[in-house]
């Protein structure tokens, strides 16, 4: 007795019917739409700048003017930007007839890694080198010290130390108790394996140690309010249940 034979490839006929249907209805209309002079692009609209200069960003554009603006994939306007490590992501979209639109993503610095020679290198979130140009004046950063060679220091790569690393660490830490405390904040350096922190605007130091930051956090807060420091003075909050209020040559 033979079995009955089923309706399923009658149905994956018809399915892939549809799909060949609506590539090429796809296609069709894209190819359409290229071909009308129309949609030539007119201008180009920038947004979502803030440390990059809004005429630098449109000189790697200019290309695209006079182009069709369904000529112009995401993957183009990608390429244009591609090298310039200041740029995380570009988003690209269309207002009919003739306006492409770039709404920009940037990489912002964090912290300036100090190497062994003095050198400054912005990094950010994500440990990559950034360019340090003078119209990034504004952009005022904490500093790592480290004992990196400025020779092992790459523009546009990650950088790969381990004290970078447990500063990056603290840093999200500090982020999550009080995201106003790192602004106090104007350099990080090691000291018998202590992460030291400078206070900007008197430079005395302090030391949070890299666990229970929350709580160290709210005991620093309510002792800034009741006294002042000076330089020379180091804040020791590395003990979870002691203060100690010191000179640097103790």
């Amino acid at each position: 007795m033979s079995k009955k034979r089923r309706g399923y490839s009658r149905y994956f006929f018809l399915f892939l019917l549809i799909i060949i249907l609506l590539v090429s209805a796809y296609y069709g209309v894209r190819s359409l739409l290229v071909s009308w002079n129309i949609f030539q692009i007119e201008k180009i609209e920038i947004s979502g700048y803030e440390n990059l200069e809004k005429d630098f960003l449109l000189y790697f554009a200019r290309d695209f003017l006079g182009k069709n603006l369904f000529s112009i994939s995401q993957q183009d306007v990608l390429n244009k930007y591609d090298n310039i490590v200041r740029v995380k992501s570009v988003e690209m979209s269309r207002h009919i007839p003739n306006v492409l639109k770039l709404k920009f993503q940037e990489r912002k610095g964090i912290f300036q890694v100090k190497t062994a020679e003095g050198n400054l290198f912005p990094i950010d979130e994500e440990k990559i080198v950034l360019d340090n140009d003078n119209f990034y004046n504004s952009e005022v950063l904490p500093v790592i010290d480290t004992n990196i060679k400025t020779a092992e220091i790459k523009i546009g790569e990650v950088v790969d130390d381990f004290f970078v690393d447990r500063i990056l660490e603290l840093y999200e830490k500090i982020l999550a108790a009080d995201k106003n405390f790192i602004d106090k904040i104007s350099e990080f350096y090691l000291d018998d394996n202590q992460i030291v922190l400078v206070e900007a605007s008197k430079g005395y130091k302090i030391i949070l140690g890299e666990e229970n930051i929350a709580s160290k956090l709210k005991r620093f807060s309510f002792l800034e309010q009741h006294r002042t420091f000076e330089a020379g003075i180091v804040v020791d909050l590395q003990f979870p249940n002691s203060l100690i209020i010191r000179t640097e040559d103790e």
